[in-house]
């Protein structure tokens, strides 16, 4: 159980979070360790990370990869300075 949460708890609390930075235009990374994805040890934890990237997307959030989004994010920073 990642911070003591149950993969409901997590979802909950990670919606709450995405919200938040929905409301300020902001963006958000999702970093997933591989083993979380394995019933094994870490039971309902895998769909977690599919339902929060859907959510995502129903919300017309953009999905991409860190080398997808460091051009936009370079560019802006080299827009604005001084």
């Amino acid at each position: 159980n990642y911070m003591g949460l149950t993969p409901q708890e997590g979802l909950d609390a990670s919606l709450a979070i995405l919200e938040e930075v929905k409301k300020f235009n902001g963006a958000a990374a999702l970093l997933w360790h591989n083993s979380y994805f394995s019933d094994f040890k870490y039971a309902g934890w895998g769909e977690l990370f599919f339902e929060l990237v859907n959510y995502c997307i129903g919300q017309q959030g953009a999905v991409v990869s860190c080398s997808e989004i460091m051009p936009h994010f370079t560019y802006q920073k080299n827009k604005y300075q001084p």
